[in-house]
């Protein structure tokens, strides 16, 4: 059968994007199609994490991490360093003195800017080339614990039970959600205009951003929430410091599950396809879980660690943070 590449382009427009020139009678597919841009985000793959290694780790004093598009690991430090990681040849490529204390969350923007949060009472912003702070947001006098980046705002949450929202153009704190009874540890977006924050208050608020309400509480944890993500449209997973994580259903409020999952607090979660998450804990391991069941799938357990970071890599490894300040990277 004989196909125009032309027609096929014009049907698939707005979410495809071709890249190879094809003749009117022959498509190899391969080609043709080897790069897709497609709309919707993919998740990786989960891995079996009994066939992963350690492939190399930096004593880096490390606090969080973030994933750069170019596959190198930027991490925030104890001393308020930013330090950039080359994972190919294990040598930090660069540093940045970004905070007078502490760097307690990192992450990058759409505008492949690094945004930071500090137990010296700061947010900034960071133009990566240039190792040049562009935006200073001081918050009052309280260490900044968790930022995310919502549209052209940013939400912390420090050390109080108040969550507040930064306009980043002016450095304002134009809105405050304060229905938490006890200190906010953990925050997670829901598509575009919905947020989800955890607590040592035990609970979990949903949170309306167009008019910046509260508009359900989920309540069921024993601990402290430590950290929550997104599972799917209708899902999301939360993790407390007594190592439970439970799967909870937006709409309905209701707690689909809780798995007794570690030994020590959850600290992180990274969801994959197919409904399938990783856990990271302090007790030191890793484990694979699918919805709706309370086995792990696979672990992986590192010795004498206490984790606090868990990303996924662009080769589909996985990079770790720990307590002592040390950067792995696993992989097959």
């Amino acid at each position: 059968m004989t196909y125009k590449l032309e027609y096929m382009n014009n049907l698939c427009q707005n979410s495809i994007t071709f890249e190879s020139k094809c003749t009117d009678t022959h498509i190899d597919f391969e080609k043709c199609f080897g790069r897709l841009k497609i709309g919707l985000q993919t998740k990786p793959v989960a891995p079996y994490l009994a066939k992963l290694n350690e492939s190399s780790h930096f004593e880096a004093n490390a606090t969080c991490l973030s994933i750069l598009q170019s596959g190198e690991i930027a991490c925030g430090t104890k001393g308020g360093m930013i330090k950039i990681w080359d994972p190919v040849i294990g040598k930090c490529i660069q540093r940045i003195k970004a905070h007078k204390t502490t760097v307690n969350c990192i992450r990058l923007g759409d505008n492949q800017c690094l945004y930071t949060c500090s137990s010296d009472s700061t947010i900034k912003i960071w133009n990566k080339v240039k190792s040049k702070c562009i935006k200073t947001i001081h918050s009052p006098n309280c260490s900044l614990e968790v930022i995310e980046l919502w549209n052209d705002q940013i939400i912390s949450c420090d050390w109080s039970e108040v969550i507040r929202i930064w306009d980043t153009q002016n450095g304002e704190c134009t809105h405050m959600l304060n229905d938490h009874q006890s200190l906010v540890f953990c925050l997670a977006l829901i598509g575009s205009n919905r947020l989800l924050s955890g607590s040592n208050d035990k609970n979990i608020i949903l949170w309306d951003l167009e008019n910046f309400n509260r508009l359900k509480i989920f309540s069921g944890h024993q601990t402290t929430v430590m950290c929550l993500d997104i599972l799917d449209q209708n899902s999301f997973l939360s993790g407390s410091k007594d190592g439970e994580i439970k799967i909870w259903n937006i709409d309905t409020n209701e707690c689909l599950m809780t798995i007794k999952a570690h030994e020590k607090a959850v600290k992180e979660f990274q969801v994959c396809e197919n409904k399938e998450f990783l856990s990271c804990s302090e007790d030191g391991t890793i484990r694979l879980w699918t919805e709706l069941s309370n086995t792990p799938v696979s672990e992986l357990k590192i010795n004498n660690s206490e984790l606090i970071c868990l990303k996924f890599m662009p080769n589909d490894g996985l990079t770790t943070c720990e307590k002592s300040g040390i950067i792995r990277i696993f992989s097959e």
